[in-house]
């Protein structure tokens, strides 16, 4: 008869790791995608979590990288966005920040007044 060894401390330790990295680095390819093909509102609660961390953590060179890194494949436009909803309260939206320009404002009231 064989017996199985039970897996210890240093799979479970590697298998932790692994699948935090694998979360964090799948944050840019998410944004990329729904910048083109919806979903956005799904990104931007999936990675809650990590938003709260780097909102936390205050480090403004901690924000600009993993504002870039969603950026990098990213429709024209997309980008994570900062609410603040409340003293000290921040909440990090993953938005197309045309919606937010003084140019598109200004088209969309001139498309309202053609109707």
């Amino acid at each position: 008869m064989t017996s199985q060894k039970r897996p210890g401390w240093v799979f479970w330790f590697v298998a932790t790791v692994s699948v935090s990295l694998c979360y964090v680095l799948s944050l840019g390819p998410s944004c990329w995608l729904s910048s083109r093909y919806g979903g956005e509102k799904v990104v931007t609660m999936a990675y809650r979590p990590l938003t709260a961390i780097f909102q936390q953590a205050n480090s403004r060179h901690l924000d600009i990288l993993i504002c870039r890194y969603s950026e990098l494949g990213a429709a024209d436009q997309w980008r994570w966005m900062s609410f603040a909803e409340a003293p000290g309260d921040v909440k990090w939206r993953w938005e197309n920040s045309d919606l937010y320009s003084r140019s598109a404002r200004w088209r969309a009231k001139l498309a309202a007044r053609r109707l």
